[in-house]
């Protein structure tokens, strides 16, 4: 497996996201901040595959629209 890329390119976002509806098995983890807000904040999203891994950074204002639609 490849060492975990991380995006935040909406370009980079795009190609990943296409090539995951390809694959078997997909695994999610978020990761969110609470310090000092009355709300979670989404900070990372990390998704697998069986031959790649990705980290994704929300906060560089991505739009998941992609992610979301896939899940």
């Amino acid at each position: 497996m490849q060492e975990p890329a991380l995006l935040a390119d909406p370009r980079e976002l795009a190609d990943q996201v296409a090539g995951w509806p390809a694959s078997a098995v997909l695994a999610l983890d978020t990761e969110f901040m609470r310090e000092r807000t009355y709300h979670p904040q989404l900070c990372l999203v990390q998704i697998g595959t069986e031959s790649a891994s990705c980290m994704i950074d929300p906060i560089v204002a991505l739009d998941l629209t992609q992610v979301h639609e896939l899940m």
